[in-house]
């Protein structure tokens, strides 16, 4: 059970990691489009019952927003 929890979040951060390629994090347009994305997909985790998928987008999420300081 612990390694699938791992397994899912190690392919949740990839997946992040693939999305954030398209995107320039210091641009700040293109910083609000991938955080306005991050949080649908995080939406749809949750809404999926997958919330720890969801906490892991929730993290990147406010990691992105510290940019912005």
């Amino acid at each position: 059970l612990l390694r699938r929890k791992d397994e899912r979040k190690r392919n949740e951060q990839m997946t992040l990691e693939v999305l954030e390629k398209g995107y320039n994090v210091l641009n700040p347009k293109d910083r609000a489009a991938l955080i306005k994305e991050l949080e649908s997909l995080m939406l749809e985790h949750a809404k999926n019952l997958e919330f720890e998928q969801a906490a892991v987008v929730r993290d990147e999420i406010d990691r992105l927003k510290t940019l912005t300081d």
